[in-house]
């Protein structure tokens, strides 16, 4: 584990491989975050294109067909959208991710091909009301650390 890319890819693909024989492909999903943002500086997978063209096709092959690409708490395009756009075209199956997408973002993303579905875990755990505010256009409650703690 560790080293060459078919190596550094090999835990997620045993592991997967694993949940594949005991689950039916419908009920297992794998999540990457190949692609963070912190203190305002972008920090991606080692060699992250060859990485996903390894990786991608790996998991299609095994019969996995559901894939989240998150990045969450950082800017889309310059994260998880980036990735998206090389998934995509590897990838056929059901595909998630956007998670900091506004309404409108999201459904250009969905029309446009690259998701079928968008994640707001932390802006549904913030706003109670999330389908409602989002169909009025009100403004979204930022999940802060005040909020949280009073959540938990």
């Amino acid at each position: 584990y560790g080293g060459s890319i078919e190596n550094r890819c090999r835990f997620a693909v045993e592991l997967t491989q694993l949940f594949l024989q005991k689950y039916s492909a419908e009920k297992v999903m794998v999540r990457i975050s190949p692609s963070r943002e912190m203190n305002n500086e972008n920090f991606d997978w080692p060699n992250l294109q060859e990485m996903i063209e390894y990786l991608i096709p790996a998991f299609d092959k095994m019969g996995l067909r559901l894939l989240d690409v998150s990045c969450a708490r950082a800017d889309y395009y310059k994260t998880s959208g980036r990735v998206i756009r090389m998934v995509r075209p590897l990838w056929s199956h059901f595909l998630m991710g956007g998670a900091s997408l506004s309404a409108e973002q999201a459904v250009k993303e969905i029309e446009d091909g690259y998701l079928n579905m968008v994640t707001w875990g932390r802006q549904i755990l913030a706003n109670p009301d999330f389908v409602t505010k989002l169909k009025n256009g009100r403004e979204l409650t930022p999940l802060t650390p005040d909020l949280l703690s009073q959540l938990v």
